[in-house]
Protein backbone atom coordinates (compact mmCIF):
# COMPACT_ATOMS: atom_id res chain seq x y z
CA UNK A 1 0.00 0.00 0.00
CA UNK A 2 1.34 3.61 -1.23
CA UNK A 3 0.44 6.11 1.60
CA UNK A 4 0.50 10.03 1.30
CA UNK A 5 2.99 11.68 3.55
CA UNK A 6 -0.19 12.23 5.69
CA UNK A 7 -1.78 9.26 5.83
CA UNK A 8 2.28 7.61 6.68
CA UNK A 9 2.18 10.22 9.58
CA UNK A 10 -1.41 8.90 10.84
CA UNK A 11 -0.67 5.34 10.62
CA UNK A 12 2.47 5.98 12.69
CA UNK A 13 1.30 8.09 15.35
CA UNK A 14 -1.52 4.88 15.36
CA UNK A 15 -4.27 6.42 14.56
CA UNK A 16 -4.60 4.87 10.73
CA UNK A 17 -8.64 5.22 9.88
CA UNK A 18 -11.06 4.07 12.08
CA UNK A 19 -13.34 1.61 9.94
CA UNK A 20 -17.27 2.88 9.44
CA UNK A 21 -17.93 -1.08 11.76
CA UNK A 22 -17.47 1.16 14.86
CA UNK A 23 -19.41 4.13 14.77
CA UNK A 24 -18.51 6.15 18.25
CA UNK A 25 -14.70 5.10 17.57
CA UNK A 26 -15.01 6.56 14.07
CA UNK A 27 -17.00 9.79 15.33
CA UNK A 28 -13.97 10.57 17.94
CA UNK A 29 -11.49 10.10 15.10
CA UNK A 30 -13.13 12.59 13.19
CA UNK A 31 -13.86 14.60 16.31
CA UNK A 32 -10.64 14.72 17.64
CA UNK A 33 -9.16 15.93 13.67
CA UNK A 34 -11.14 18.35 13.15
CA UNK A 35 -10.20 19.83 16.77
CA UNK A 36 -6.99 19.73 15.23
CA UNK A 37 -8.30 21.59 11.88
CA UNK A 38 -9.95 24.40 14.34
CA UNK A 39 -6.46 25.01 16.76
CA UNK A 40 -4.29 25.14 13.55
CA UNK A 41 -6.90 27.42 11.91
CA UNK A 42 -6.89 29.82 15.05
CA UNK A 43 -3.11 29.58 14.85
CA UNK A 44 -3.14 31.47 10.84
CA UNK A 45 -5.51 33.69 12.04
CA UNK A 46 -3.35 34.84 15.35
CA UNK A 47 -0.79 34.89 12.45
CA UNK A 48 -2.59 37.59 10.45
CA UNK A 49 -3.62 39.61 13.01
CA UNK A 50 -0.04 39.79 14.35
CA UNK A 51 1.08 40.06 10.39
CA UNK A 52 3.95 37.34 11.26
CA UNK A 53 4.24 35.96 7.07
CA UNK A 54 6.40 33.34 8.29
CA UNK A 55 3.25 31.48 10.78
CA UNK A 56 0.47 33.08 8.42
CA UNK A 57 2.37 30.46 5.36
CA UNK A 58 3.10 27.40 8.42
CA UNK A 59 -0.34 27.80 9.34
CA UNK A 60 -1.92 27.39 5.89
CA UNK A 61 0.56 23.98 5.12
CA UNK A 62 -0.68 22.92 8.95
CA UNK A 63 -4.18 23.37 7.57
CA UNK A 64 -3.83 21.48 5.01
CA UNK A 65 -2.02 18.91 6.64
CA UNK A 66 -4.53 18.48 9.36
CA UNK A 67 -7.76 18.66 7.06
CA UNK A 68 -6.15 16.58 4.59
CA UNK A 69 -6.24 13.70 6.87
CA UNK A 70 -9.87 14.50 7.51
CA UNK A 71 -10.47 13.90 3.47
CA UNK A 72 -8.46 10.86 4.03
CA UNK A 73 -10.73 9.39 6.79
CA UNK A 74 -13.70 10.22 4.47
CA UNK A 75 -13.03 8.80 1.62
CA UNK A 76 -11.94 5.58 3.62
CA UNK A 77 -15.38 5.53 4.76
CA UNK A 78 -16.59 5.75 1.40
CA UNK A 79 -17.20 9.23 0.49
CA UNK A 80 -16.43 10.43 -2.77
CA UNK A 81 -14.54 13.64 -2.50
CA UNK A 82 -13.86 14.59 -5.58
CA UNK A 83 -17.87 14.58 -6.03
CA UNK A 84 -18.48 16.58 -2.92
CA UNK A 85 -15.73 19.59 -3.45
CA UNK A 86 -17.52 19.39 -7.09
CA UNK A 87 -20.89 19.94 -5.66
CA UNK A 88 -19.10 23.04 -3.09
CA UNK A 89 -17.11 24.79 -6.61
CA UNK A 90 -20.70 24.47 -8.15
CA UNK A 91 -22.49 25.59 -5.18
CA UNK A 92 -20.41 28.65 -5.45
CA UNK A 93 -20.53 29.24 -8.82
CA UNK A 94 -23.92 29.76 -8.30
CA UNK A 95 -22.75 33.22 -6.01
CA UNK A 96 -22.47 35.04 -8.69
CA UNK A 97 -24.30 36.30 -11.59
CA UNK A 98 -24.38 37.99 -15.40
CA UNK A 99 -27.08 39.88 -14.19
CA UNK A 100 -27.08 42.84 -12.41
CA UNK A 101 -30.82 43.15 -11.56
CA UNK A 102 -30.91 39.42 -10.05
CA UNK A 103 -28.03 41.01 -7.72
CA UNK A 104 -29.70 44.36 -7.13
CA UNK A 105 -32.98 41.70 -5.82
CA UNK A 106 -30.31 39.98 -3.57
CA UNK A 107 -28.91 42.36 -2.15
CA UNK A 108 -32.54 44.43 -1.18
CA UNK A 109 -33.95 40.58 0.12
CA UNK A 110 -30.91 40.91 2.79
CA UNK A 111 -30.80 44.97 3.27
CA UNK A 112 -34.83 44.38 4.58
CA UNK A 113 -35.79 40.67 5.23
CA UNK A 114 -32.13 40.01 6.81
CA UNK A 115 -30.88 43.67 8.09
CA UNK A 116 -27.62 42.28 6.40
CA UNK A 117 -25.24 45.41 5.50
CA UNK A 118 -24.24 44.55 1.82
CA UNK A 119 -23.86 45.68 -1.37
CA UNK A 120 -23.12 44.64 -5.28
CA UNK A 121 -19.74 44.59 -6.07
CA UNK A 122 -19.10 44.05 -9.95
CA UNK A 123 -15.92 42.87 -11.71
CA UNK A 124 -14.88 42.29 -15.88
CA UNK A 125 -13.95 38.57 -16.15
CA UNK A 126 -12.73 37.96 -20.14
CA UNK A 127 -14.96 40.62 -21.15
CA UNK A 128 -17.81 39.79 -19.20
CA UNK A 129 -19.37 41.84 -15.87
CA UNK A 130 -20.14 39.44 -12.89
CA UNK A 131 -21.89 40.58 -10.11
CA UNK A 132 -21.89 39.39 -6.19
CA UNK A 133 -23.27 40.38 -3.52
CA UNK A 134 -20.75 41.25 -0.55
CA UNK A 135 -21.53 41.91 3.45
CA UNK A 136 -19.51 44.92 4.26
CA UNK A 137 -17.86 44.25 7.39
CA UNK A 138 -15.98 40.97 6.50
CA UNK A 139 -16.42 41.09 2.56
CA UNK A 140 -18.42 37.33 3.04
CA UNK A 141 -20.15 36.66 -0.69
CA UNK A 142 -23.72 36.11 -0.15
CA UNK A 143 -26.14 33.93 -1.78
CA UNK A 144 -28.30 35.00 -4.46
CA UNK A 145 -31.67 34.84 -4.51
CA UNK A 146 -33.06 31.04 -5.24
CA UNK A 147 -29.86 30.04 -4.36
CA UNK A 148 -29.89 26.17 -3.40
CA UNK A 149 -27.57 24.07 -1.38
CA UNK A 150 -24.91 22.04 -2.63
CA UNK A 151 -25.90 18.64 -3.05
CA UNK A 152 -23.37 16.74 -1.14
CA UNK A 153 -25.44 13.49 -0.14
CA UNK A 154 -24.69 12.21 -3.23
CA UNK A 155 -21.48 11.91 -2.83
CA UNK A 156 -22.19 10.04 0.65
CA UNK A 157 -23.20 6.25 0.49
CA UNK A 158 -26.52 5.77 1.48
CA UNK A 159 -25.34 2.46 3.67
CA UNK A 160 -22.44 4.68 5.17
CA UNK A 161 -25.07 7.30 6.47
CA UNK A 162 -27.37 4.91 8.19
CA UNK A 163 -23.76 3.15 9.45
CA UNK A 164 -22.83 6.36 11.29
CA UNK A 165 -26.34 7.55 12.58
CA UNK A 166 -25.75 8.38 15.76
Amino acid sequence: MTLSAVEEFNYVKGTPPVDISKSDEWWEQVQNQARLVLEEAQEQYDAALSKDLVELVDGACDIKYTQDYVRTILKHSGVDMDLAYEEVCKNNRGKYTTSKELAERSRDKYLKGFLVDCDIHSVDVDNVTYYVVKRHWDGKVMKLEGHHSPDIKKAIPEQLVEALKP
